[in-house]
């Protein structure tokens, strides 16, 4: 006998239900089809169940985990960068009062006010000596130690700066000679080209008093290291209230061997005058990337075009360093138009 899953008819076994009619065999395999894919949803929401609970495992213990802290020993605190002041010594994170002495190093010289004190483990530090505060490396008895030239045992503290100066000259054909002699590159009038020059501060105090020396303007800006500086000398267009002159941004990208590279961008941009036309901006980049040593500068020239200066144009130019383009010698090519690039970043 066999039991209809319909309709609950018993009779013998046969395809057909005698009662409802339904073929029984088709509907076996209708709701084994239908009980396989019920486990198949049931095996993949308790996979996924093991998969949360794991996952939360994890995170709880990453973020819950006993942490291993370091403890600073005594001796490297005491080695720390500690602001010195006048008549006290520090010693290992202490501060004790002392009496102020004066020194004299071997020769006669005199190593200034030093404020003595008492050393441990056989570092001392000294307080203010003639050239400003010292820390002293090492401590004879008393915790003085005096150095021929009158310093107390110590180097005086850097005072480098890093910072960038942007200088806009106008200099005639022999001056630009003098300035990029020695320098790697050749300036060349009325074209494009640059030269890194050493030594540029005294090169252009050398220069400056000269007939063909004319600076247009100057500017000094900090530098910081993969941080763009700017600087902008010029006007504006007084109709459409544009920026006309040059845009000078330096980046410092990476330290090569002792010197710095750096990125070099100058925008120029000028009024195009046409007659009877309105007057357009019009800007063009020179983009480069340069070596340059601490002390050295990069001289660009080749960046101001000759051109012929309308009726009225020349109001456009004549209170900024585009008056360059007024100049006759200039216009002549008797002259040329640079910008002196000197960055100096510390170390």
């Amino acid at each position: 006998m066999i039991k209809c899953p319909k309709c609950g008819f018993e009779q013998p076994r046969d395809r057909f239900c005698a009662k409802c009619g339904v073929v029984m065999e088709n509907f076996f395999q209708k709701n084994l089809a239908i009980s396989k894919r019920y486990n198949s949803i049931l095996a993949s929401l308790a996979l996924a169940l093991v998969v949360l609970v794991l996952l939360g495992g994890l995170y709880f213990w990453f973020y819950h985990r006993p942490r291993s802290v370091e403890v600073e020993q005594p001796e490297a605190q005491a080695q720390k960068t500690t602001p010195t002041h006048q008549g006290q010594n520090i010693t290992r994170g202490t501060i004790q009062q002392t009496q102020p002495q004066t020194t004299t190093a071997e020769g006669g010289a005199t190593a200034g006010t030093v404020t003595a004190g008492t050393a441990t483990a056989g570092t001392a530090t000294a307080g203010t000596a003639t050239a400003g505060t010292a820390n002293a490396s090492t401590a004879t008895t008393g915790g003085v130690t005096a150095v021929p030239g009158g310093t107390a045992g110590a180097s005086p503290a850097s005072t480098q700066e890093s910072n960038l100066n942007i200088r806009f000259i106008l200099l005639g054909h022999e001056l630009i000679d003098r300035l990029s002699q020695d320098g790697e590159g050749h300036l060349e009038v009325g074209r494009y080209s640059m030269s890194i020059v050493p030594n540029i501060k005294s090169k252009v105090e050398g220069i400056s008093s000269e007939k063909n020396f004319s600076e247009l303007g100057a500017d000094t800006r900090d530098l910081t290291v993969s941080q763009p500086s700017l600087v902008f000398r010029g006007g504006k267009e007084p109709k459409s209230n544009e920026a006309i002159g040059f845009f000078v941004e330096v980046t410092p990208t990476r330290n090569v061997d002792k010197s710095v590279e750096y990125k070099l961008s100058i925008k120029r941009s000028l009024p195009d005058a046409q007659p009877g036309e309105e007057v357009k901006v019009t800007s063009q980049p020179f983009d480069e990337s340069v070596i340059i040593p601490n002390g050295s500068a990069a001289i660009i020239a080749g960046l101001l075009p000759r051109k012929t200066i309308l009726e009225g144009e020349e109001a456009l130019y004549q209170t900024n360093i585009l008056k360059a383009l007024l100049d006759p010698a200039f216009q002549k090519g008797e002259s040329e138009f640079i910008i002196i690039v000197s960055p100096n970043l510390s170390p």
